[in-house]
């Protein structure tokens, strides 16, 4: 699921020296939170449980820090295939951010790698009965909250995070004649949220770090990246597939918090087979990405808006063998992260995280002379992580 290059720009962020212009100061912060979650229950409806939380920030930077979270649900919740079970720990590591400040409120987002352990799931079928134990998958986890400087040292935190991970399906085949009936449980991408309550203390004595003023007033780059995603070229297809990509960004800053954000992304080797598309398929997203650009390091909260172009979308099988292939076409949102991290005073390492929404639309099959008309399968959430090099423009 992550790419060699992703890991690299992880490395990148620790090691590179941040650029000598100006000088702040950053404490790190430790706290607690009380947590409620939203799952899905056996009906396939959301049913809520509670649980408690620990979270650390390291500063790297006066608005930049690494943060490392630790979830415990200890709720006995229903069994299902991988999804949930028992009590569950979630642990993450990654990146959180102010965003801008007003007074004693400050609005942050982080994005982080997770991995979410249910203590009894259903984790595969014998003879159609589910077999239970400890289930674990990785997944991304985003957040965006307030903080409010309560003391000397003191902060209250409110906070909502999604969390969403992809899940292979499975075959459940009960015993019968000629081996039974068989029920497929399809892949899908899981998405659970959170609301977060908690307090944290700054500890540790304030630190000189490096920063640099925001004049720069355009950008533009590259990226490659992975995304993660289930398509099904066939009935028997239940896995959750990821794909490389590569893609072009501009950003053109409007204020000190906000900016034009834009990019086009060339996903590749999606399997064809699919009415809803297959084959290599393009990106275009264009919206805001909202944060103060003031420092070394920054963290961005982006909304963007588009389409998705799939090269390969199945239409029409004349005769079993042969297949015809059109362009089909889907509406994309993409919420997530932006971290930036300058290099130099032209360049900047830029990494992205975020959930990509597509709808799709209704689709229509001619299998020998007979039209078939195939619904939209609704909203589907896909992980998009990708990292590149950004060129600021001169300052006027």
């Amino acid at each position: 699921m992550t790419p060699p290059v992703l890991r690299g720009a992880l490395l990148i962020f620790l090691i590179i020296p941040p650029v000598c212009l100006a000088q702040e100061t950053a404490t790190s912060t430790i706290g607690g939170s009380i947590s409620q979650r939203g799952i899905e229950s056996e009906s396939a409806r959301q049913q809520t449980t509670l649980g408690l939380g620990v979270w650390a920030d390291i500063a790297i930077a006066p608005w930049t820090s690494i943060e490392v979270r630790g979830m415990f649900y200890p709720e006995h919740t229903p069994p299902r295939y991988l999804t949930q079970g028992g009590s569950a720990v979630e642990i993450s590591l990654g990146v959180k951010g102010d965003l801008f400040s007003a007074g004693r409120i400050t609005a942050y987002a982080s994005a982080a790698g997770a991995f979410v352990r249910h203590a009894s799931a259903a984790t595969q079928y014998r003879d159609g009965s589910p077999v239970y134990g400890a289930a674990g998958r990785l997944g991304l986890a985003q957040a965006a909250g307030v903080k409010l400087r309560a003391g000397e040292g003191w902060s209250a935190h409110l906070e909502y995070r999604s969390v969403l991970i992809g899940l292979p399906g499975t075959t459940v085949l009960s015993p019968g004649p000629g081996g039974g009936l068989g029920i497929q449980i399809p892949p899908q991408m899981s998405r659970r949220w959170q609301i977060n309550a908690g307090a944290g203390f700054g500890f540790g004595s304030p630190r000189r770090v490096i920063s640099a003023p925001a004049d720069r007033l355009w950008s533009v780059g590259v990226q490659t990246g992975a995304y993660q995603y289930v398509a099904r070229p066939s009935p028997s297809d239940l896995r959750v597939r990821t794909s490389p990509s590569l893609g072009v960004f501009t950003q053109y800053r409007l204020s000190k918090m906000a900016s034009i954000d834009s990019g086009v992304t060339v996903i590749a080797a999606i399997p064809r087979g699919s009415p809803f598309g297959g084959g290599t398929s393009v990106l275009v997203l264009g919206g805001l990405r909202i944060g103060t650009d003031r420092a070394d390091t920054n963290v961005f909260l982006k909304a963007r808006i588009g389409g998705l172009r799939s090269e390969a979308a199945l239409r029409a099988i004349p005769e079993p063998g042969s297949a015809h292939y059109a362009p089909a076409y889907a509406s994309a949102y993409d919420i997530g992260l932006v971290v930036e991290r300058r290099i130099t005073k032209r360049l900047a390492l830029r990494v992205d995280a975020g959930d990509l929404i597509v709808s799709q639309r209704a689709a229509t099959i001619t299998i020998q002379g007979v039209r078939i008309k195939v619904p939209a399968p609704g909203i589907e959430h896909r992980i998009q992580l990708m990292a590149g090099l950004g060129w600021r423009a001169k300052p006027r």
